[in-house]
Formats: structure tokens, sequence, C-alpha cells
């Protein structure tokens, strides 16, 4: 069964915060991330994100708009370098 954490805040700013989002969710037995309602996230947000859920093993859930095209820019960035 998979676990998801659900992300309350429309914005994430920092990488900061993206890795302890990422660190409370592993730590509470989660395998996604649920990005409903997050509207923005700037370029190193979205790296950190990705990066985090690599490391963890999280799947990214439910980004839209202006958060998917990020994590696409930046998936393609990485796929590049």
């Amino acid at each position: 069964m998979t676990e998801v954490v659900s992300v309350d805040d429309d914005s994430v700013s920092t990488r900061r915060y993206a890795r302890e989002i990422a660190e409370d969710a592993a730590a509470n037995g989660a395998d996604a991330l649920d990005l409903t309602g997050v509207e923005f996230v700037s370029r190193s947000v979205a790296d950190e994100l990705l990066h985090q859920s690599e490391r963890r093993n999280l799947e990214l859930r439910h980004a839209e708009g202006e958060v998917a095209e990020m994590l696409n820019a930046v998936r393609g960035d990485t796929a590049t370098a």
C-alpha cells in the first residue's frame, strides 16, 4: 500500500524546506509526495525535490501547471548534464 504525504503549502520556496518535507515524509514511512495545491516552486526547489525523491525513493504526484513545467524543465536539464 502506498503511503502519501500531502504538501500543505501553495509554495515551496527554499531547498531547505523541500529537503525537510522529503525527510519528514520518509521518516513517516511515506513513498509519495502529493503536490496538489502547490502553485509555485523555483528551479532550485524543483531540483531539490527531484534529488530528494530519487534519494528517498519518493514519487512526486499531482504536480500541475507551473510546478509540473518546472519539474520537467529540471528533469531535462539533469538528463543532458
